[in-house]
């Protein structure tokens, strides 16, 4: 609308039209939020459930619908908020994990040891016995960088034989270690710690799934 001075002068017609798409796409966000307030539900089903649906509408409403990756600290941070969980740890030397995070049933801590820079190795105290008796070893390290906490590098497991025969393969993982790096020194660092904290555990052999050898004479 235009005017001068008490005389009108020109009236545009204008209505504005109602994003219908970007309105649903917030009412999911908004339904999102309060169920991972509210419930248990892993968020990655709660985004599926509320999102796609949307799939179903119009094209218009394919574009404005956004991936989970873009929603996830969203949804995470709203279940932090209403559970007391304080927001996820940049790097390993701020983890600070609750002792009752690492007590078994039994009233047996999972953390055999933690270390430096930073090294988190975890085992029972049954494994811990059986990794101090045994000489021979198979190592993985090959395969676990992705599923690694985003803190850690890696994720290094032990395994031992625990009887195997032609019939049945009884290799069993001891002993699992987050490791900060895949450097030479870190893996000195771990084969010199296990020593210590098994009481002269000395391996003769120790196979491994890598192309590169990176285990330290032992």
């Amino acid at each position: 609308m235009k005017t001068k001075l008490t005389e009108l002068l020109e009236v545009n017609q204008h209505t504005c039209v109602p994003d219908v798409a970007l309105l649903e796409v917030k009412k999911a966000t908004y339904i999102s939020k309060k169920r991972a307030r509210e419930e248990d539900t892993p968020t990655p089903d709660i985004y599926r459930e509320e999102f796609e649906k949307l799939f179903t509408k119009e094209l218009d409403f394919v574009g404005k619908i956004p991936l989970y990756v873009s929603r996830k600290s969203t949804l995470c941070r709203s279940r932090h908020l209403q559970t007391g969980v304080g927001s996820e740890p940049a790097s390993s030397i701020e983890i600070d994990i609750p002792l009752e995070m690492l007590t078994l049933e039994a009233g047996q801590s999972f953390l055999c040891f933690e270390e430096g820079e930073k090294i988190l190795c975890f085992s029972t105290s049954k494994a811990k016995k059986t990794l101090a008796t045994k000489t021979d070893f198979l190592s993985t390290r090959d395969g676990t960088f992705k599923s690694s906490s985003k803190q850690f590098t890696q994720i290094y497991t032990m395994h031992v034989d625990m009887g195997s025969n032609d019939d049945e393969i009884r290799i069993v993982p001891v002993l699992y270690a987050l490791l900060s790096n895949k450097n030479m020194k870190t893996y000195r660092r771990l084969f010199t710690i296990l020593t210590k904290n098994l009481g002269g555990w000395k391996p003769t052999t120790v196979s491994y799934s890598s192309s590169q050898n990176c285990f330290p004479r032992c």
